[in-house]
């Protein structure tokens, strides 16, 4: 201890940091008096105690500028914000239907010109689909007709096969019925082809009319 003091002032100073527990200190002071005086510091703290370098080494280490923590967010903080989120969402919302609302408004007078048009479209349409109904039937009626004016020429006709005494006056009459007959059942396919379109439209009619 005695050769340590007798180095000079400035180790003199630097080993009495060292006998207060600074073993860093004294590593620090001896790299400035050189590889010499380290030698005898670093024999003389070897033979210090335990406690004295550890304390010297906590010293040392205390210049070190220690990293800060940052605290926990509190649970009262972190339901302010989760508060503060779901009333920005609601008003972002409200904000969007707002918006959509304006849209929509703005928008109505031309919807409204549409929905007109395809009324007055369908209208039309309806009109269309019964008028040719009409005509359907009163084609079918004149068939109808026609049908009855040939059964009756049928009737009169056989009224005077049975008055006649000719047999070629009867067999003319006979080739006069035999045509209108014919005649009849083409009348009545055509009728029943008619009632058939008929039907047709007014099933459309009432599928368009819904």
């Amino acid at each position: 201890m005695a050769s340590a003091f007798a180095i000079s002032s400035q180790s003199s100073r630097f080993i009495a940091v060292g006998l207060m527990g600074s073993a860093a200190l004294v590593k620090a002071g001896a790299l400035l008096m050189g590889a010499s005086v380290q030698k005898r510091i670093s024999g003389w703290e070897s033979g210090c105690p335990v406690s004295l370098r550890n304390a010297g080494l906590m010293i040392g280490r205390s210049d070190r500028v220690s990293p800060r923590l940052t605290p926990a967010p509190s649970i009262d903080s972190v339901l302010r914000v989760q508060a503060e989120l779901e009333k920005l969402l609601i008003l972002q919302d409200r904000d969007q239907k707002i918006r959509q609302i304006g849209v929509e408004i703005k928008t109505l007078p031309q919807q409204r010109k549409n929905l007109e048009a395809q009324l007055a479209a369908t209208a039309a349409s309806l009109e269309s689909l019964k008028q040719r109904v009409r005509h359907l039937e009163v084609d079918r009626k004149k068939l109808e007709l026609d049908v009855g004016t040939r059964q009756s020429s049928i009737s009169r006709l056989k009224t005077q096969q049975y008055e006649t005494r000719k047999n070629d006056e009867f067999q003319a009459m006979g080739h006069e019925i035999e045509r209108y007959e014919k005649e009849i059942v083409q009348l009545e396919d055509q009728e029943l082809e008619l009632m058939e379109q008929a039907d047709k439209l007014r099933a459309e009619i009432a599928s368009t009319g819904n």
